[in-house]
């Protein structure tokens, strides 16, 4: 029996506004988790170059690029989605000759009505397709630790751990120094973030579209 696909309905709502932007063309992309098994953390939207209703590939030079920021970030590969635009959300001989992994997941988006997409997900393993069940996951909270630490060696912490964060999730950060506080209030202003909380010792931010 397949584990379920645990992802926060902010980020499946990512998934299909993009799916519904590229529409009548499919739409692709990756999604990655923190540790396997994991809940989904963060969308990479890619390009689909066969620019196509019926199919979707990605480039290559793009998913190294892609890769690359999920290993700063801490992430891995947990998904693969695409989106159907007349067809069911159910994979095709096409996508399941592409299939890389059984261990990765093949998220589709039917855009058949597209007033009600629907959003399922599969494992495939050779020819066996197997549905595994989607469940919400709330976005996670991350706490980073910048006690005893110089003003950029703070930064450069919190500026990682935002990076990795899903959409809507918070940052959690322990600091023991006022100068440290300051800058990351300053860096975090600068680009948008929010503070939701400050107590002594304590900030929590929630990353905004920074430019």
């Amino acid at each position: 029996m397949v584990s379920p696909l645990a992802i926060p309905a902010r980020i499946r709502d990512e998934i299909v506004a993009h799916c519904q932007q590229a529409h009548p063309k499919e739409a692709c992309g990756l999604l990655a988790a923190a540790a396997a098994g994991g809940a989904i953390v963060h969308v990479y939207p890619m390009r689909n170059v066969e620019d196509s209703p019926i199919g979707y590939s990605m480039d290559p030079k793009e998913q190294l690029q892609v890769e690359k920021q999920m290993r700063s970030r801490g992430q891995r590969l947990a998904a693969i989605y695409h989106s159907h635009t007349a067809s069911a959300a159910y994979p095709s001989s096409v996508d399941v000759s592409l299939a890389l992994s059984p261990d990765v997941s093949y998220v589709l988006v039917s855009l058949k009505d597209r007033a009600q997409p629907v959003f399922k997900s599969y494992r495939i393993d050779g020819q066996r397709i197997e549905e595994e069940p989607v469940i919400m996951a709330s976005l996670p909270a991350v706490t980073v630790d910048v006690r005893d630490m110089t003003c950029a060696q703070a930064l450069a912490v919190v500026a990682k751990a935002v990076a990795g964060l899903a959409n809507g999730s918070t940052l959690d950060v322990s600091y023991n120094a006022d100068d440290v506080k300051q800058d990351v209030l300053a860096w975090a202003r600068e680009r948008g973030h929010r503070v939701q909380g400050a107590s002594p010792g304590h900030l929590t931010l929630q990353p905004g579209q920074a430019p």
